[in-house]
């Protein structure tokens, strides 16, 4: 009898053994960014990269759009994405806190401007403390960048919170007056604002410029899925795949890089505790 109840343990044992040993290829992954635009869209810009993805691992790919910041805030910190497109800081923290792996990421930098009106006495951060400056919300990198030209706690300027419509809505804002400055997206300001607009406007501060956008994969992907990750999204075949995303974010005419070794380290800009919101 107790012969017979090893052998059951035994092939149990070796059952489950196959079983946790074939549930990485079986699990799916989850594909996710930011929620900087509705449902709708972000399945336009990133259900094709979920479709392409799952197509070329021969595993099931899945896009899934945070709701708010706060849950992406907070699903992120339990690591429960499996392959990321966001910022630069939010990689590296990924990467410092749950050993993520870069893969790929946009060409160029990002840099932001501080701007006031053409006729605003103020010429430098400190001329805006406790005046009203539009901005997107902390942890978005404009946020965040805004902070950092007033790192004194004691001598802030008052933010003007703009949730929702990005830069455009923080161009409305401020020419209904609802602030005295605003921060934009420095590719943004020189791309997209009317020429008119520009003119009426003033940079009194460029920000130090930053690694573009990437994507980051986690440490539950493998060597050879996360190269055959970053070589779907960067070699021609996956092209239409990216498309949305590359007119989102980089113009048509650009494409996605494969990430270097090291790309990101350093950028760290979110730390546990901070009175923005991280």
């Amino acid at each position: 009898m107790i012969s017979v109840q090893r052998n059951r343990l035994a092939r149990l044992a070796a059952l489950l053994g196959l079983l946790f040993a074939a549930a990485p290829t079986w699990a799916e992954l989850v594909l996710t960014a930011p929620p900087r635009e509705d449902v709708q869209e972000g399945q336009r810009v990133y259900g094709p990269i979920a479709k392409h993805l799952s197509e070329v691992l021969e595993r099931t790919v899945v896009y899934r759009h945070p709701q708010s910041w706060p849950q992406y805030e907070t699903s992120m910190k339990r690591d429960e994405f499996d392959i990321v497109f966001d910022g630069p800081h939010f990689a590296a923290w990924r990467i410092q806190n749950l050993s993520n792996q870069a893969v790929a990421r946009l060409p160029g930098s990002l840099a932001f401007v501080l701007v006031v009106r053409e006729d605003d006495p103020a010429q430098q951060p400190r001329d805006l403390v406790g005046e009203r400056i539009c901005s997107l919300p902390a942890p978005n990198l404009a946020g965040l960048t805004l902070y950092g030209m007033f790192p004194n706690p004691a001598r802030q300027p008052e933010m003007s919170i703009i949730r929702q419509g990005g830069f455009r809505e923080i161009t409305r804002a401020f020419e209904e007056g609802k602030c005295r400055a605003a921060i934009y997206r420095k590719s943004f300001y020189q791309a997209h604002l009317p020429e008119q607009t520009k003119r009426s406007l003033r940079v009194i501060r460029e920000s130090a410029p930053l690694l573009n956008q990437g994507i980051t994969v986690s440490r539950r992907i493998g060597t050879s899925e996360r190269e055959a990750i970053g070589r779907a999204l960067t070699t021609p075949e996956g092209g239409e795949a990216v498309r949305a995303l590359l007119e989102r974010f980089a113009g048509k005419n650009q494409k996605i890089e494969l990430a270097g070794t090291g790309d990101y380290q350093g950028y760290n800009l979110l730390h546990d505790q901070m009175v923005f919101g991280w």
